[in-house]
């Protein structure tokens, strides 16, 4: 048996001027967004403008994008979101290690 952590709520979300955001999951109640940006140049603050939008309108204070560079690790601020509102950039590979580790732990525990 495996435990659901989360529940994913929308593949994508839409905001305004077609801002939008890949993944909206919930966890214990809490919307978390994820960004994909799986490309081989650089993501600054400019490409999470959605992400940046949606944390705004829904008074969220982390989201997290998925990078391809395994050196991008990073928290960056969300100068237009909430204060103090920031997204944590992850590499790929780290971020499919990571729910997978979840996964397994939580099937050893049932």
């Amino acid at each position: 048996m495996i435990l659901v952590l989360y529940t994913c709520l929308k593949a994508q979300w839409k905001g305004r001027k077609d801002q939008e955001v890949d993944i909206i999951a919930s966890v214990e109640g809490r919307l978390v967004p994820f960004e994909v940006k799986y490309r081989a140049q650089a993501t600054g603050a400019g490409d999470l403008k959605g992400l940046e939008q949606f944390c705004a309108d829904r008074k969220v204070d982390r989201g997290y994008v998925i990078t391809k560079d395994v050196n991008d690790f990073s928290i960056m601020p969300l100068v237009r979101a909430a204060a103090g509102a920031r997204v944590v950039k992850i590499p790929a590979p780290l971020a499919c290690y990571w729910l997978g580790l979840l996964e397994v732990e939580a099937a050893g525990r049932h």
